[in-house]
């Protein structure tokens, strides 16, 4: 099921974390290509969800409680 709920930091640093480790345990190619493209869109959204104005990101945080 997809939720469309955004993220919390350490959810976002979390699914980075599992990708790395996940990417250096496969040994299929293919497998580890698509595994870096995911971890590369996660980084990014890390980037942009740390780059947030303060009251955007406190509005969010307050839709997470």
């Amino acid at each position: 099921m997809y939720d469309n709920t955004p993220l919390s930091l350490g959810e976002i640093t979390d699914h980075c974390r599992a990708l790395v480790f996940a990417i250096l345990e496969v040994e299929d190619h293919t497998a580890k290509e698509l595994l870096t493209y995911v971890l590369w869109e996660r980084i990014d959204l890390l980037y942009r969800t740390l780059d947030m104005p303060v009251e955007v990101e406190e509005s969010v945080r307050g839709l997470l409680r």
